[in-house]
């Protein structure tokens, strides 16, 4: 049932409107009474305030109602029949054959009048406003256009006498009476859907194990439930109608308006509720295809920790953990950062990722970022390098051991990434009937080896390849299902040449790993920080690692030059030139300098040591020093 208050403006309106009102089961009346018009905006108020649902007023105590209350209110409106019988009186009374009538009133008094010309024979003038205070004005339009008599309220009526016309009064008699309660009737239905629709919703976020608030658009509370209100720690009049932003000032801007404004979803975020800290999700509310507000949910961290501890300590004595996070990667490049971005958004979706780059550029380093960013973070994370072992070796890895009548078989990779990611690098490197097994599990299936029929799986697949997949594809070496299976979201990761802006961050880093491992502190002056700009990193973020560590081993000072620095560049990856058969491989550049000098002057040494600079005795002793015979 609907709590509904009627508001009259006439005492003899209320019989009348008790007496309709018994015949709808759905409406529990509150009241049904005569409000002076001046009283009724706060009579509707403090009707709302002990519980309303809904009002049914008439006219001028309806617009003036509408604009304090926020509960749905009926408009009692003249039907066309009860005009109908005005119109028949007001032609009878001018005793004219073709009289002109005018209806002056608000608008949400009356039906449609559209035919009344034709049926009635009359000029039927209808001026509505919105406003109460245009009603004067309305009754001038009347009689500027002729009208031989005013139809219209009350306080229409006594105007129009004044200046010497005729006016009848409408009121609403049994009819309208019947027609409005019928809709409140209606409306009544969707009010106790709703209500037992919030009931039930209530119930189930009152005993969630989550905090859960809404928001409208413009991130004002609209309410939340009794673990929120407990976390939060304020009543809920100090809650509901303040801004988000105000009641959890730990809640960063930009990802509410990630939400609101972009349609985007925050996983995982964590803030600081009540000096407690907090897993936030916030998901955007659509309405008619826009966003109309958030979800915001909040789980302790300390619960979450405990809720899955024993299946967190099952992963970590397995090993099969992530620890890199975006934020700790080192992108202040665009290329970098672009990379990145596009990571984080492909991890919230459990579709498959392709990792393409050169040799060297850490992309498992990439793909424990994506998988800790991803739904399934809480559960394993299994790599494995597809070209590091034979054929046989990788399939039992994979998918198991072919058992025979075996109970209890060890756990093959693709079981113990059950519900977590299987991390495939270098997966051009699968043989073919592997990559048919891997397909399978994409699609849901895992087929374990010595098992007669496939077991359902969710695995989420994560592949690297440094290669051109697509060729192989065409070379028929690779699965062209398989690829199109990998390839449904892709991510080229950029080679360090092409992130400037992230050498010296990362020489850094590497270093100060190097630092704590060896005991020993190493840095580079200037000169040989331009070393490592200049420099081109064919082997990559690999490449520069393993250099730190050699600068930090054989760095005889505490601070190394560019010539130290070039020295371990050139003997960690020297420079290989092809001679005929030969492959000869030079570990200082100036060698490299002295061959390509010598086979440009036929092999005159005066001339090589001219173009250098040097004296033949010095070019001698370079020659000698690195074995160049000409």
């Amino acid at each position: 049932m609907a709590k509904i208050a009627v508001l009259l403006p006439f005492a003899e309106l209320v019989p009348l409107a008790q007496e309709q009102l018994a015949n709808f089961p759905r409406l529990q009346p509150i009241c049904v009474e005569h409000v002076a018009t001046e009283e009724a905006g706060d009579r509707a108020a403090q009707l709302e305030r002990q519980g309303c649902e809904l009002i049914v007023a008439r006219g001028i105590h309806a617009t003036i109602i509408r604009q304090r209350v926020a509960i749905p209110l009926l408009d009692i409106k003249m039907t066309t029949t009860e005009m109908g019988l005005l119109v028949a009186q007001a032609k009878k009374m001018l005793g004219k054959a073709h009289p002109t009538i005018g209806v002056v009133s608000l608008r949400n008094m009356l039906e449609d009048m559209s035919r009344f010309d034709e049926i009635f024979e009359i000029r039927l003038v209808s001026c509505l406003v919105e406003r109460v205070e245009d009603l004067p004005g309305a009754l001038d339009q009347a009689m500027e256009q002729g009208a031989d008599l005013i139809i219209g309220g009350s306080n229409i009526c006594d105007l129009a006498q004044e200046r010497g016309i005729p006016a009848l009064f409408f009121q609403s008699g049994t009819e309208s009476l019947r027609r409005i309660f019928t809709v409140a009737n209606q409306l009544a239905y969707a009010i106790e859907l709703e209500k037992k629709n919030s009931a039930e919703t209530k119930a189930m976020l009152d005993n969630t194990f989550n905090g859960v608030m809404r928001v409208d658009g413009q991130g004002i509370i609209l309410g939340v439930n009794y673990l929120m209100e407990e976390m939060i720690r304020r009543p809920l009049p100090e809650i509901v109608g303040h801004s988000v932003c105000q009641v959890l000032p730990h809640l960063e801007k930009r990802l509410l308006a990630s939400v609101l404004e972009e349609g985007k979803d925050v996983y995982s975020a964590l803030i600081d509720v009540a000096q407690v800290s907090m897993v936030m999700n916030i998901r955007p509310i659509y309405i008619d295809g826009r966003v109309d507000g958030a979800y915001l949910t909040f789980q302790e961290g300390r619960l979450i920790r405990e809720m899955d501890s024993e299946m967190r300590r099952e992963i970590l004595m397995r090993g099969f953990v992530t620890t890199g996070t975006f934020e700790n990667l080192v992108a202040e490049s665009p290329a970098m950062a672009s990379a990145v971005e596009q990571a984080s958004r492909m991890a919230k979706l459990p579709a498959p990722i392709l990792l393409i780059c050169e040799e060297g550029c850490e992309e498992e380093v990439f793909a424990h970022c994506i998988h800790r960013d991803s739904l399934c973070r809480s559960n394993g994370f299994v790599s494995v390098d597809c070209g590091v072992w034979n054929p046989e070796t990788l399939d039992s890895m994979l998918f198991g051991e072919p058992y025979i009548n075996e109970r209890n078989p060890r756990q093959c990779m693709a079981e113990l990434a059950q519900e977590g990611t299987l991390f495939l690098k270098n997966v051009e490197q699968l043989p073919g009937e592997i990559q048919y097994k891997v397909l399978q599990l994409i699609n849901g299936r895992l087929m374990r080896n010595g098992v007669n029929s496939p077991v359902g799986a969710n695995v989420r697949v994560i592949a690297s390849t440094h290669t051109n997949l697509l060729s192989r594809v065409e070379k028929k070496e690779f699965s062209q299902e398989l690829y199109y299976a990998l390839n449904v979201m892709n991510l080229e990761l950029p080679p360090l040449r092409h992130r400037q802006e992230d050498l010296l961050p990362l020489m850094e880093e590497y270093l100060e790993f190097w630092w704590k491992k060896y005991k020993r502190t190493v840095r580079l002056t200037q000169p040989a920080q331009q070393v490592i700009r200049n420099y081109d990193w064919p082997g990559n973020q690999a490449q520069l690692r393993r250099l730190c560590e050699r600068i930090v081993l054989l760095g005889e000072k505490r601070l190394v030059d560019d010539q130290f620095v070039r020295t371990q560049i050139d003997q960690v990856h020297p420079v290989q030139l092809e001679e005929g058969e030969k492959i000869l491989v030079y570990q200082d550049r100036k060698a490299i300098q002295i061959r390509q000098l010598l086979k440009k002057y036929n092999g005159s040494r005066e001339k090589v040591a001219a173009a250098m600079g040097i004296s033949k005795t010095t070019l001698w002793r370079y020659m000698k020093k690195n074995g160049i015979i000409d």
